[in-house]
């Protein structure tokens, strides 16, 4: 009895349904691999704007000890583009591989978890692994990225796993 009793809790727990979370979950498959980038390349520039709801704001990456700072899509980019071309990965490039994703829908807008890991083209190994919290809308059909933060794991700090589901 208490099994069927937990099963139905569980159910009863079920966020949105898998066909209402489908169009969100690809966008959001086409958010990661338009942030990717080969060695000496850019991302997919044109598909991130494409995807952002104009007037978009990203918080990022949350540091303990450091404000939170929001930005807009162009200062965002600006300053991804920086990273891109002159950080750690610009030799190596970088890819972001999807863990999991945990959406929560209702009506025109959701919310995503989505827990992943970085990595350089053709070395499997992760090198930074986080979770993105992401804010939607649906807007004359199509659904924009209205919000984006991210954490990633370090200092102690591990994805829990209910978002490794």
């Amino acid at each position: 009895m208490r099994w069927i009793l937990l099963l139905l809790s569980l159910t009863a727990c079920r966020t949105t349904p898998a066909a209402e979370t489908a169009p969100i979950e690809a966008v959001i498959d086409e958010l990661y691999a338009a942030f990717g980038f080969d060695p000496r390349a850019e991302p997919d520039w044109a598909t991130q704007r494409r995807i952002y709801l104009e007037g978009a704001t990203f918080a990022g990456p949350i540091q303990a000890g450091r404000p939170a700072l929001a930005q807009g899509t162009e200062e965002f980019l600006e300053g991804f583009r920086e990273f891109v071309l002159a950080g750690p990965y610009s030799g190596s490039g970088l890819h972001e591989r999807i863990l999991a994703v945990r959406v929560d829908r209702f009506g025109g807008i959701a919310h995503a978890y989505v827990a992943f890991e970085g990595f350089a083209p053709g070395d499997p190994q992760a090198l930074t692994r986080g979770l993105d919290s992401l804010q939607f809308v649906l807007d004359r059909g199509d659904w924009k990225l209205l919000s984006f933060s991210t954490q990633y794991e370090g200092g102690g700090l591990v994805i829990p796993a209910r978002f490794l589901r």
